[in-house]
């Protein structure tokens, strides 16, 4: 292919993931306001902010059964642009019932552009035959702490909610243009690149037992992330008597750790082989689990979060690229499925984890997520070596 087309679709599909990133991390600073606003206490708000999740997976089988028929283009920018009107509607409304509306169009929104990103990344790893997934779920990273800092910076400026969310909003509509030309169309969602044409029209109808392990593994891989963002910083006060100011430091360096993984993961699963990436990578999450657990100083246990987030950045984005290689089912409907199933345990994994902790305690809960993680690890080792047996030719090693 040529290289000036090579880097058109790879940028276009890096504008789908920063904006993604971008969009959801602008409304994070927002939130203070709008329970200021509605003079909301924490259930109620956790009520509303549900309205988002509830928006997520609703809008997740409606984006996997789309995106193949109008195409990448037509549905990372129709998202780009419902988050933006989102963004602004909720940076200023007046009204309960239309803040909840706008959350439940926010969440539908943001997993139109994060299927439709991840749909046509997978289509382009095939077509350009190299890695490329880890990378762009990086460039996911960037874009969030890029939206959280300008929202932020522009809060403390003294900028008004709107003005802030308006300059984020803007951000998302110029990355939806930016994107409408080089994302893949419908047309080219219909084939496959070395696949029979029998098999480049399967489509996904129901669910195979392969899709539906990788999606189990990626629910435990989401929960593991949500549980870094959610109880690092209650895990620092109350088992390591960090001060409160400084209890953000954990998920910094797990957020730190994974943003440089994933940016270097691509050229990690080209040298060394996506199963020993997975597989080690679990380890990698479990020995970090074991120095959070055991050190008592603050060195030795922020090394511990950041050799978690190594861990974990690239796992999620391989299985993603790995499940649409499978034989015989459809790209958009095995990544949209694995999506579905991964978020499930974004949206679960909190509340799960604060159960085991009220039961059991955070650091035996802790230690069970590190066991769950090298079970993803152990499925991965047999997953990937049954692949390599009948599936030889890959575009990356096993």
């Amino acid at each position: 292919m040529d290289r000036t087309l090579s880097f058109k679709l790879t940028a276009a599909n890096r504008a789908a993931f920063f904006t993604s990133g971008l969009a959801g991390a602008s409304w994070a600073p927002l939130i203070p306001f709008v329970q200021e606003r509605f003079a909301l206490n924490a259930q109620d708000l956790g009520l509303l902010l549900w309205c988002a999740g509830l928006g997520s997976l609703c809008a997740m089988p409606a984006a996997g059964a789309l995106v193949p028929r109008l195409g990448c283009r037509f549905c990372a920018a129709a998202g780009a642009l419902i988050l933006a009107l989102c963004l602004v509607t909720l940076s200023q409304v007046q009204q309960l019932y239309v803040a909840a509306a706008a959350l439940f169009c926010f969440g539908a929104g943001s997993v139109f552009v994060s299927v439709t990103a991840n749909i046509n990344a997978a289509f382009l790893e095939q077509l350009l035959h190299r890695p490329l997934m880890s990378g762009l779920h990086g460039i996911y990273s960037i874009g969030g702490f890029i939206g959280a800092a300008l929202v932020t910076m522009l809060l403390g400026a003294a900028c008004s909610p709107a003005t802030a969310a308006g300059v984020s909003a803007a951000g998302c509509v110029l990355m939806a243009l930016f994107c409408a030309n080089g994302l893949l169309p419908a047309s080219r969602l219909k084939r496959r690149p070395g696949r029979a044409q029998a098999q480049q029209s399967q489509p996904l109808h129901r669910l195979t037992p392969a899709v539906v392990l990788i999606g189990m593994l990626c629910f435990v891989m989401f929960m593991t992330e949500g549980s870094m963002l959610d109880w690092s910083g209650i895990y620092l006060t109350t088992q390591r008597q960090f001060d409160l100011s400084h209890t953000g430091w954990g998920y910094a360096a797990f957020a730190a750790a994974m943003t440089i993984g994933r940016l270097a993961g691509d050229s990690l699963v080209a040298r060394c082989g996506r199963r020993r990436v997975l597989t080690l990578g679990s380890v990698v999450i479990a020995a970090g689990f074991a120095l959070v657990l055991t050190q008592k100083s603050v060195p030795g246990v922020l090394s511990g979060f950041l050799l978690i987030g190594l861990g974990a950045a690239n796992i999620v984005p391989q299985l993603i690229s790995y499940v649409s290689t499978l034989p015989q089912v459809s790209v958009s409907g095995a990544v949209t499925a694995v999506n579905a199933l991964g978020f499930t345990g974004s949206l679960c994994g909190p509340a799960l984890i604060g159960f085991a902790a009220q039961a059991a305690g955070l650091p035996l809960t802790f230690a069970f997520l590190a066991l769950l993680v090298l079970g993803v690890g152990g499925c991965c080792f047999m997953l990937l070596r049954e692949r390599r047996h009948h599936a030889r030719g890959m575009m990356t090693p096993v």
